[in-house]
């Protein structure tokens, strides 16, 4: 008989729930189609993004976005939405709390947080 170390089996314990919630989570809200919207500009912007005093690039770093998108909504359940990954998954790291900047060329260093909504009211503006 095999004995499996205990992690192991947390780990695929862990990794079952989060298989099945994926597959419970609605898909294609309103919130999700916003948020997908936001990391494809992230990816494609050309601007450099600091994560803990490191410059990313957009691709780098929307791939990040993306990795911590699924913790929220899995988390967020009925109350996820764009605001929510913003302030959440895009605005801080939540290992050490330094907020996240953007530097695109051309323009001011800002905050992401800041960057991330402008684009978000951009979004809703053009689908009114």
């Amino acid at each position: 008989m095999t004995v499996w170390p205990r992690g192991v089996l947390i780990g695929c314990l862990l990794w079952s729930l989060v298989a099945t919630a994926q597959v419970t989570t609605p898909p294609d809200t309103r919130a999700d189609r916003e948020v997908a919207a936001l990391i494809q500009v992230v990816a494609r912007s050309g601007c450099l993004f600091q994560r803990n005093g490191r410059w990313n690039a957009a691709q780098s770093a929307a791939a990040h976005l993306r990795r911590k998108n699924e913790v929220i909504r899995l988390r967020a359940g009925d109350l996820y939405s764009a605001e929510l990954f913003i302030e959440r998954a895009a605005s801080e790291s939540s290992l050490t709390g330094l907020p996240y900047r953007v530097r695109c060329p051309g323009q001011p260093e800002q905050l992401s947080r800041d960057w991330l909504m402008a684009r978000l009211d951009r979004f809703r503006d053009a689908a009114r």
